[in-house]
């Protein structure tokens, strides 16, 4: 083969290839059928297996459908850590979060400008997604209970 014949095939295939990547580009990953792809069971343990019953379609539409056993045990850890801290507030709750009463409801995050946990209190205004507790003693609660590097990976989400 010529040299300007391998240029032009070249060509060609970066062609393909960014064609490729634009087409996956938004899309989520799922795996061809009988390929293998890692899903978290009711238990909460990753496992691994091939891409070709019903249950398939429903755990990818679910998005209980991971690439890799990483990242399925990434967000099986976090699940338990936002059960656990749902544990811990309840258990720290004096009684049942009123949103309609105007008192200190305390939830926390991770600040990347310092890297570290914070904690804020708010009266009425609710974050999906967010754990809240009326103790004051939260964020150092949880951070005793369930661990600071556990925590910081659940707030941060990775």
């Amino acid at each position: 083969m010529k040299i300007e014949e391998l240029e032009n095939k070249i060509k060609e295939l970066q062609e393909e290839v960014e064609k490729l990547k634009e087409e996956k580009k938004n899309k989520r990953w799922r795996a061809e059928r009988d390929e293998s792809y890692y899903f978290i069971d009711s238990n909460g343990e990753v496992y691994s297996t091939a891409d070709s019953l019903n249950f398939d379609k429903v755990r990818y539409y679910i998005h209980n459908y991971f690439k890799t056993e990483a990242e399925a045990q990434t967000v099986a850890d976090n699940i338990k850590t936002h059960i656990e801290l749902m544990e811990l507030a309840e258990e720290l709750n004096t009684e049942p979060i009123d949103w309609k009463k105007v008192y200190k409801k305390y939830f926390i995050g991770y600040c990347y400008d310092d890297e570290t946990i914070y904690q804020e209190c708010v009266k009425q205004c609710k974050h999906s997604n967010t754990v809240y507790c009326t103790n004051k003693n939260f964020k150092d609660e949880a951070i005793k209970r369930i661990g600071e590097e556990r925590l910081i990976r659940y707030l941060k989400g990775e």
